[in-house]
């Protein structure tokens, strides 16, 4: 194996470009995996491109809350939501919903934000400061058109003010067409959406560009095998959100981009 390090816009435009190379792969956002494609188009060599998503976090009313709950809190924060498969669509049924954010909100007071490299730290800072901007305008977007902050969207504590922190956010009352429900953010906020039936459960899952990881929790194998079937997403996980096997195949759909990395082939 040889490694070659340097900027993308150099480095990964001659690897894609140059054609003693054959296979080029690429886990990043979906404009730089529109930039391979193109670059890559010379030579026509192979790729595989593993790019962004907008996961839905599915809660039918038979779930077991407790467990969703904790799976929201990984799959939503771990990362700091840095990870194209967070759990950033929590699509709850009505019937569960209140209790649902009521209980995701009294763990998300017990997380503790500083410093990565310690132990006691459960949420570190976001890769850069100009990234924490980019989530802080979705928080405002969010605000804007009408959705409503059940906690975060909050200065982060003084003693953290010089790294490039944004404080767990949690919105309610969030539509589907909203720009926090329709873009990645990549960054610990989440969108609570509600549904009344199945069938609108997967209309608004699937209703957005990408299609790389979902998850749906219940305890009914027909419910769970059906929200398999209907949702448009490579990865689909039932009762759990963000685990991959090295034996499982990995990768999405529609602008989430093409082929598998892990799995024998």
């Amino acid at each position: 194996m040889n490694l070659v390090t340097g900027p993308g816009d150099e480095v990964g435009d001659e690897l894609c470009r140059n054609p003693k190379v054959d296979l080029a792969s690429l886990t990043g956002d979906t404009q730089t995996g529109r930039k391979v494609m193109e670059a890559a188009s010379g030579t026509v060599k192979r790729l595989q491109l593993e790019l962004g998503g907008k996961a839905p976090f599915i809660v039918f009313e038979d779930a077991d809350l407790a467990a969703a709950v904790e799976g929201a809190m990984v799959g939503g924060f771990v990362n700091g939501g840095q990870d194209c498969t967070a759990a950033t669509r929590l699509i709850l049924h009505k019937s569960i919903r209140a209790r649902f954010v009521q209980h995701l909100v009294d763990r998300i007071k017990t997380i503790r934000m500083g410093n990565p490299l310690e132990r006691s730290t459960d949420l570190g800072p976001l890769v850069h400061p100009s990234h924490r901007d980019r989530v802080l305008e979705f928080v405002e977007s969010g605000r804007q058109e009408g959705a409503k902050v059940v906690i975060g969207a909050t200065p982060p504590p003084a003693s953290l003010a010089s790294g490039a922190f944004v404080t767990p956010t949690v919105f309610d009352q969030v539509a589907p067409d909203m720009m926090i429900a329709q873009r990645e953010i990549f960054g610990p906020v989440l969108g609570v959406l509600e549904f009344s039936s199945f069938d609108e459960a997967m209309e608004i899952a699937n209703s957005v560009e990408y299609g790389l990881a979902a998850s749906a929790w219940t305890r009914d194998v027909r419910t769970a095998l059906k929200a398999a079937h209907a949702l448009r997403f490579g990865d689909v996980w039932i009762n759990d959100h963000l685990p991959l096997g090295s034996e499982t195949p990995h990768g999405g759909f529609k602008q989430s981009g093409f082929g598998k990395d892990l799995g024998s082939d």
